[in-house]
């Protein structure tokens, strides 16, 4: 309705079809957890993030693609440039009318992370907890640790704006800069 450039549409579940959802539809596939999770001792899950990064599965999902988790939807139209560039590649908007501005403060692509903090897998140091090092590699996950963070007002401080830090530093380590621009 909103977006009718999108050629199809995958629906990640683990196995919940809603009942209102057209089934027999060319344009949707239900896409369970057990499809795309080749470990399957991982499951179950309800951690976007373990399934974010198991979504590159799907079979025939095209190189580029919108991830939408289930609390986004579309209220108006949008279009294809609004997300990728043929010239640019992807669009980085760093500023929104809902944030008031960059929800991450630039002080975070200036943190370092120490150079002793190589991923060791299974084991959280707690010189590497910090947002610079991607929580010592993702093995402090859950385990709290201020003492290296920048501290910022208390809105900041929630694990919604901290989310957010930590996807901005990933994005900057794993998205190429060739391959997306910034829209202020």
């Amino acid at each position: 309705m909103y977006s009718p450039w999108v050629r199809h549409i995958y629906i990640v579940t683990n196995g919940q079809i809603p009942m209102w959802l057209n089934t027999e539809s060319d344009y949707i596939n239900i896409i369970t957890h057990s499809e795309i999770y080749p470990d399957q001792t991982d499951l179950p899950t309800f951690s976007s993030l373990s399934i974010e990064t198991h979504l590159h599965r799907i079979k025939n999902l095209s190189q580029k693609y919108l991830y939408l988790n289930d609390d986004i939807s579309f209220i108006s139209a949008v279009c294809l440039s609004d997300f990728y560039s043929q010239d640019n590649g992807f669009k980085v908007y760093l500023q929104t009318g809902i944030f008031g501005g960059h929800p991450s403060p630039q002080s975070i692509f200036r943190q370092k992370c120490p150079s002793k903090c190589y991923p060791v897998e299974n084991e959280c140091r707690p010189a590497c907890n910090r947002l610079a090092c991607l929580y010592d590699g993702g093995n402090c996950d859950g385990i709290d640790n201020s003492e290296f963070e920048e501290t910022r007002d208390p809105i900041h401080d929630t694990m919604f704006y901290k989310s957010i830090d930590y996807t901005n530093i990933l994005m900057n380590s794993k998205l190429p800069h060739q391959n997306r621009y910034y829209v202020d």
